[in-house]
């Protein structure tokens, strides 16, 4: 739908961004495989994610423990794991939002009550669509511009760019499949100027980590 940045440029040789092209591939290579597939495939994932991420798991598992402190440590283990393969899901859903076809990608979601949201659209009055920073949150984001594209309508996107140019790049390529409206965070001018023109907005408060 609209231009997205190039990635043959010189610059994206350089071997830190060597690890960001592998899982670049990966995600390519996934969403060639068929439905059926992807269920084992995410656990495996979420699997792995679980073993090799030491990192992330011990910030699940911190948050699991100040969230649910009476919670016995097995329940939260298979919370924990659970989350993980959640993760591993997240990678396949994202592969099917960026590189699937839009059949595909209307086949394998479904939004329910988009009919009140063209209403208001229709009506010239803008809408924020405020959403849990979670799991599914990139293929539901395109499964919703895709919807509203096929209704005239084109959703604007706030995001948090990164830092890693590459992945930028990628990023944006993927999310401006069917919109071109992508503003950074930091533009709240950006979004209250297209909510007064009567404009969709995606906005998805972003997760802190913290130090």
């Amino acid at each position: 739908m609209s231009q997205a940045p190039g990635l043959l440029q010189a610059k994206f040789t350089h071997p830190r961004y060597w690890f960001t092209w592998l899982g670049y591939l990966c995600l390519r290579l996934l969403a060639l495989l068929p439905q059926s597939m992807h269920v084992p495939i995410s656990r495996g994932l979420g699997r792995a994610m679980y073993q090799l991420g030491p990192r992330r798991r011990h910030i699940a598992e911190t948050n699991l423990q100040r969230c649910f402190p009476e919670m016995p440590t097995q329940q939260r283990q298979r919370l924990l794991r659970n989350n993980f393969a959640h993760l591993g899901a997240m990678l396949i859903d994202l592969s099917v939002s960026w590189f699937g076809s839009p059949q595909r990608l209307r086949s394998q979601t479904e939004i329910r009550g988009l009919e009140a949201l063209l209403d208001s659209l229709n009506a010239k009055r803008g809408c924020i669509l405020l959403v849990a920073h979670q799991t599914a949150i990139e293929v539901g984001g395109q499964a919703l511009a895709l919807a509203l594209s096929d209704n005239e309508h084109e959703l604007l996107v706030m995001y948090k760019r990164n830092r890693n140019e590459l992945m930028e790049t990628l990023v944006q390529r993927g999310r401006r499949r069917f919109t071109n409206k992508l503003v950074p965070h930091s533009d709240m001018l950006g979004l209250i100027r297209n909510l007064k023109q009567g404009a969709p907005c995606w906005y998805a408060p972003d997760q802190d980590f913290g130090s």
